[in-house]
């Protein structure tokens, strides 16, 4: 990278201590002065036009990049926006600097409508045929993902619908086995630590309900549509929902 006088385009110098001379982007930040530089193979070299002098550079091997190939890179208010050739998009907090989490895909394209319910700062995303996925609402980065092979983990993985509660319980309707047994998992709460099966059984020959379409609730209880119609549940408690 050259420095050339912005007045009269005098060159001044090649910028060294760069992680690499062969540079594929480079992204200028306002907000902390600083030249983000993006390199074939080679990661991410930070340079100051402050101080005129590199003050960071990053590579996968050493300093925790998800990839060292860098193909183009976008900065705004402080953060770079690092485009990969196989690792989705990196990003980097300019103001301190330090490696925050990266985009990157879970492999679940083309989904049906997904399921999305918002509880203060997380953002909880339904995936169909794969789980509840949690997200940072502020930071965007990726908490985790509930399975049903999880310690704690969803009661089943086809998300239809989502719902935080009156309560503030989180609600899952899913599409299960028709069981037979009292709570056959497709009505779920969660309190924050542990898992409640709202009870599934009615009277009757083929009346449970096993696919849950949408899910609300009031003061008064659980409201659901099913695969056998409107279905509701009354709150004996504040914090064990029951029919």
């Amino acid at each position: 990278v050259h420095r050339l006088s912005n007045v009269d385009g005098a060159y001044f110098e090649t910028i060294q201590g760069l992680n690499s001379n062969s540079v594929t982007s480079l992204a200028f930040d306002s907000n902390t002065e600083t030249l983000v530089i993006g390199h074939q193979d080679s990661g991410v070299s930070l340079y100051s036009t402050d101080s005129n002098n590199v003050i960071e550079t990053y590579s996968a091997e050493s300093d925790g990049l998800d990839s060292d190939r860098i193909r183009d890179i976008a900065t705004r208010f402080g953060i770079a926006y690092i485009a990969t050739e196989e690792a989705g998009v990196m990003r980097i907090d300019l103001s301190t600097p330090a490696i925050i989490g990266s985009w990157q895909s879970l492999g679940v394209d083309n989904l049906d409508p997904t399921p999305v319910a918002v509880d203060g700062e997380v953002i909880y995303l339904g995936l169909p045929g794969l789980g509840i996925l949690l997200i940072d609402r502020l930071t965007s980065d990726i908490l985790d993902l509930w399975t049903p092979d999880d310690p704690n983990g969803i009661p089943d993985e086809d998300v239809n619908t989502l719902s935080v509660d009156f309560y503030g319980g989180l609600l899952v309707g899913s599409e299960v086995q028709n069981s037979g047994v009292n709570s056959n998992g497709g009505l779920a709460r969660w309190d924050g630590s542990t898992w409640d099966l709202l009870p599934t059984s009615i009277p009757g020959w083929n009346n449970d309900p096993f696919e849950f379409y949408d899910v609300s609730s009031d003061a008064n209880g659980v409201y659901a549509g099913t695969n056998r119609g409107a279905c509701m549940w009354n709150w004996p408690d504040v914090s064990n929902p029951q029919s």
